[in-house]
């Protein structure tokens, strides 16, 4: 457990450092007790064997680029205080967060095993790619079913091929995506199909095959 007595600040100086925690009890006693000062290099928060919940609150820890989390599942909340890159690791990893504040992200990365990224808030359907291809790395399932869509029903959010294959990218299944929404949501759903050809709409329960190989399942959620 990390102790401190009459210290007040960690200078981590230059170089590649990573603090270990075994919990989030630790990693706040770190966050309270400590002004943590960084000289360069890039700085790691990293957690154990004990899953992660909640949200962490980084307040003073501005200085770190990278948070692992544990090697079990986690579920957690990003608000945007959290370091550019975010590692799942092992276990399934549950990820939420509001879709204003997806591109603050470096990395999203759900690591090995079966992970998810719940987005809320709104999104105006216009007809254009839900996201970039960076957004997201090794998840399974994306759930928008807590959003506001707010275009009109002939205005779809696009999923394609690459998005897809690069957010799917040596996870559980490579190229395979399960997408969770409403029903009401279906009718802002669009997909450009394996023979390159844009499809309007989706039905739950059915998976369709995308272009570039990948694979789109549609799950309502009531």
């Amino acid at each position: 457990m990390i102790d401190f007595s009459g210290i007040e600040t960690l200078n981590m100086y230059s170089g590649d450092d990573t603090v270990t925690f075994d919990d989030v009890s630790e990693f706040d006693n770190f966050r309270n007790e400590l002004d943590v000062v960084d000289s360069g290099g890039t700085d790691t928060l990293k957690f154990g064997t004990t899953s992660v919940t909640g949200d962490l609150n980084f307040n003073n820890l501005d200085e770190f680029e990278n948070l692992e989390l544990s090697s079990t599942n986690d579920d957690v909340t990003l608000s945007g205080d959290e370091p550019d890159n975010i590692y799942g690791l092992g276990g399934d990893d549950s990820f939420t967060l509001d879709y204003s504040n997806v591109s603050s992200f470096t990395t999203i990365d759900g690591g090995a095993d079966v992970d998810e990224v719940i987005v809320q808030g709104t999104f105006a359907a216009n007809n254009t790619d839900f996201g970039t291809v960076n957004d997201y790395d090794n998840i399974e399932t994306l759930d928008i079913s807590g959003m506001s869509l707010t275009g009109t029903d002939s205005d779809e959010i696009q999923f394609t091929g690459d998005l897809i294959n690069e957010w799917t990218n040596g996870g559980a299944v490579s190229g395979a995506l399960t997408l969770q929404l409403t029903a009401d949501q279906m009718e802002n759903i669009g997909y450009t199909d394996s023979g390159s050809t844009y499809q309007s709409s989706v039905s739950d329960g059915v998976t369709y095959n995308l272009e570039n190989g990948a694979t789109l399942t549609i799950e309502q959620v009531v």
